[in-house]
This record gives structure tokens, sequence and C-alpha cells, in this order.
């Protein structure tokens, strides 16, 4: 996901045409189901087995496939070594801890990224831009009968049920703390997310009570970004009055 933030965004430089077409259509899956492609693990999920995948897979609330499917990621992407010396490093049980920390937040931060392209391609398929013409002709593929809409309400829904991880011999009070930060910006983005989709294709007086009985069952602990919260519902309501007036 960062890879491809780093080719819509233009964060190194505009890319060819030819790369970013191939490349937003490869991600189709993950652009429209958004973090429901993170699967979360079952409350029955047990450590059967104490390798460094398990307990990362509890420490994240992730399924096994998809933690084994981060692991390898990481490995590919951002590990500066041989796929030997990875496997080393999950067989070392001392410096799980920090590796654990790392990969915490490198998933914290592929699902920032998955949602940044995702708030980009709504906000840039109307506007001048170098991909509009690509970003254009995948949401009109992807998105004909209003799945973006459907699948950032799911998103908002599945945000407001999540719990941070259990405090643990590994899982520290900072990592706890850095998954609430995380969480408030997941939420704020997809708020956001619907705010640009609303400009293009008009939400109705359901979907914002959706999304303001949704809001409605976030933590206490949200407290401090709720204002934040507050005002992109504000700023939805809003948009949904006007499209009714016209």
């Amino acid at each position: 996901m960062k890879t491809l933030w780093s080719i819509l965004s233009g964060t190194n430089q505009p890319s060819s045409l030819d790369v970013v077409g191939p490349f937003v259509e490869g991600a189709k899956d993950w652009l429209i189901s958004g973090l429901q492609h993170f699967r979360a693990r079952g409350e029955d999920s047990s450590l059967a087995t104490n390798t460094f995948s398990t307990v990362l897979g509890q420490a994240i609330q992730l399924k096994a496939e998809d933690t084994s499917e981060l692991l390898d990621s990481y490995r590919k992407n951002e590990y500066r070594g041989t796929a030997d010396q990875f496997e080393s490093l999950l067989k070392n049980k001392h410096i799980h801890p920090g590796l654990l920390a790392e990969l915490c937040q490198f998933y914290q931060k592929e699902r920032l990224y998955l949602l940044h392209c995702i708030e980009f391609l709504i906000k840039k398929a109307h506007n001048t831009h170098p991909y509009s013409n690509i970003i254009e002709g995948f949401l009109e593929a992807y998105n004909s009968k209003g799945e973006l809409k459907k699948s950032l309400l799911t998103q908002l829904k599945m945000l407001s049920k999540s719990n941070p991880p259990q405090q643990s011999g590994l899982v520290t009070p900072a990592m706890i703390k850095l998954w609430w930060s995380s969480h408030s910006q997941e939420i704020l983005l997809v708020l956001q997310c619907l705010m640009h989709y609303s400009e293009i294709h008009s939400l109705d007086a359901e979907d914002f009570l959706e999304i303001l009985s949704t809001c409605g069952k976030l933590s206490c602990d949200m407290e401090e970004s709720f204002h934040s919260v507050w005002h992109m519902q504000a700023t939805l309501l809003v948009k949904v009055v006007q499209s009714k007036d016209k």
C-alpha cells in the first residue's frame, strides 16, 4: 500500500500511465474492500503455537493467513536483508519485542496508506489530474452500483466495533496508545472518503443517519478526536441537505 500511495500521489515523481493503470487495476480488490481486506482474528482463536507469526496475529488481531501475507510484504518491501536472515529473526525470541513493535507500526501504516489511496481516487476522479482518465475508468468499472459507498459505511461500522489489543508481555502500553492514535486517524479518513464521495454521488438522509448512529457508538477513549469526528459529520450533514435542496 505504501508503494501504491507513492505511485498515485507522485511522492517520488509522477509515474507513467503505463505503470499507474495496471498497478491500480492490480490493487482493485484492496481499493474496493478497503480495511475489510484485513480480516479480523476470531475471538476463539488461541495461541496454538508460540511462533512469532502467531504472537503477531494475536497482537494485531489478524487472521493467520493475513498475518503471513503481512510478514511476507514486510520482508519484500521493508526488510533490508535476505530471506534466510529474516527467518532467523523470526526465530530469535530475544528480539521479538522490538520486531513486534515495528511490525505493528508497519501494519497500521499499511491500513492508513490504503485509506489515503481510496481517498485520492475518489477526490481526483473529476478533477484535473494526469491520472483522471484512469481513475474515472476505475470508478466506472467498480463503483457502478455504489460499491465504494457501501464499503466505506461497512468499514466505519467495523471500526466502531474495534477494540485495542490486550496488554501482555510483548504488547506494551505504548503500542496500545499507538493503536488508538491510528484508529482515530482511520475513522477520520473513512469519513473524509465519504465526504469526497458525496461531492460526486450524493449521500441520502438514510446514509447520514447510518453514519451518525455508527459514530455514536464509538468508544469513550475516542474523546480527544471526537471533535474532529463531530466536525466531519456536520460537514456531511450540510452536503446531504444541500443535495436535497437542489
